[in-house]
Formats: C-alpha cells, sequence, structure tokens
C-alpha cells in the first residue's frame, strides 16, 4: 500500500493534538496563526480523511455552528511515535482511550489550549525581544522528541516562561501527586517558579469541588517543594 502523504503543516496539527489531546478547528488555526481558516478545515478533512485523526462534530438544531473538534487516531499516534526516536510510551498509551472519554474531558483540553494561546499570543511570539517571551510549546516538544529532555533542557535560556501539559511533564513530585491540566515554569539565577494549572467543572457538587480545593492546598502546604524538589 502507497504511504498517505502528509505535509509540513498537517504534521504540526498531529503534534498538536499530541500535546493538547482534543482541540476545535478555530484554535488550530490560531496556533498554526493562520488567515484562512479554509486551509485549516482541507488540511483537516485531509487528515480525517487519511485515518490519522478523528472528527467530532454534532449539529444541535436551532443553535449556533460550533467548530468541530479533532483528535489522534491509533494512525496518528504511530506516526507520532514512527518519526521519533524519543517519546512516551506511558502517554500514548493513556490517549489510545480519546474516543471514549467523557465530553467535559474534552472541553477540559480546549480550555487548556485557550490558556496556552492567551499566554502566549502570537504577536508575542513575533516580538524582537525573546527574553521577555516564552518557549514555543510545539518547538519545544518537537526538540525533545528530536534529541531528548536532558540534551536540550541545558540549552533553553533563563527568563524564558515555560508551558508543560501532560504530555510531557518534566520529572517532578508535585505534577504526580495533584495531577494539574498544566504546569508553568521560569528559570532564573534565583531560581524556579512554579505554576500550576487546574480546570475545575462548574457542574460538579459543590461538595467534591471543595474536596478537590482542599486537596489541592493541603498538598501545596506539606512541603517545602521549591528547595526539597528543584528541577
Amino acid at each position: 500500500m502507497a504511504k498517505k502523504i502528509v505535509t509540513k503543516k498537517q504534521r504540526l496539527i498531529l503534534m498538536l493534538l499530541y500535546t493538547f489531546r482534543f482541540l476545535n478547528s478555530k484554535q488550530i488555526q490560531e496556533f498554526l496563526n493562520h488567515k484562512d481558516h479554509r486551509r485549516i478545515n482541507s488540511w483537516l478533512k485531509d487528515l480525517s480523511d487519511k485515518g490519522y485523526i478523528e472528527r467530532d462534530f454534532k449539529p444541535i438544531f436551532g443553535t449556533l455552528t460550533k467548530p468541530a473538534v479533532y483528535y489522534l487516531t491509533a494512525l496518528g499516534r504511530k506516526d507520532i511515535k514512527e518519526r521519533h526516536e524519543y517519546y512516551f510510551p506511558h502517554y500514548l498509551r493513556r490517549i489510545s482511550r480519546d474516543n471514549k472519554v467523557s465530553k467535559a474531558f474534552r472541553i477540559r483540553c480546549q480550555i487548556t489550549a485557550d490558556w496556552y494561546l492567551m499566554l502566549f499570543p502570537n504577536a508575542e511570539k513575533d516580538k524582537s525581544d525573546k527574553a521577555t517571551t516564552g518557549i514555543d510549546i510545539i518547538d519545544y516538544l518537537e526538540k525533545i522528541l528530536e534529541i531528548g529532555t536532558k540534551n536540550y533542557e541545558d540549552k533553553i535560556p533563563v527568563t524564558r516562561l515555560q508551558f508543560f501539559t501532560p504530555a510531557y511533564f518534566p520529572s517532578f513530585i508535585l505534577l504526580d501527586k495533584l495531577k494539574p491540566d498544566a504546569y508553568l515554569r521560569k528559570k532564573s539565577t534565583k531560581g524556579i517558579a512554579h505554576g500550576l494549572l487546574f480546570v475545575l467543572d462548574a457542574y460538579i457538587p459543590r461538595f467534591l469541588l471543595r474536596y478537590t480545593l482542599k486537596r489541592i492546598f493541603d498538598t501545596l502546604d506539606e512541603e517545602s517543594w521549591d528547595d526539597r524538589y528543584p528541577i
């Protein structure tokens, strides 16, 4: 069977879905900083037709049309694995069940992506003063899949803000305990500033929400994480 051709832009889409798991077409357009939504939809349709991604779209009569949501199929995950020497097998196994996850979880993934887009708007990436900008999430992920985390981390300059999703969380015991939706850090000569992002479901019972928040703050109060567990 002839190999299915995937363009460079389409591979970026696969990497975005690997990173955030669920993205809608408008988010993908913003990540790629592309003005023509028709071109984005054409790339997405082609990837879907070739079996690399799955399209989740259920129109509701009488409501405004919402953008379709996409996630990786087994073929898409296989493409990520085969193209890179370094990859995350535990994460690949976890996302192999994405066709069965709840709608609430899919929304959480998209909200996490929205936070990244708010923190790192495209205009920010084009500034000449790179010292104040963040590390591009796709560029970072491609580098560590290519040469490994240890070989790339030392090359990142200080004062650059990094944004991590569970696709490539660094080794940090606090992340294992709290399992946030995203993790941010900024290295400096004085140490590391940490940030955790949690997307909380507003529709869960109030007692469960209180329990979740209490667990987060109790864990944070247990130890001096910056001193005992530096990255």
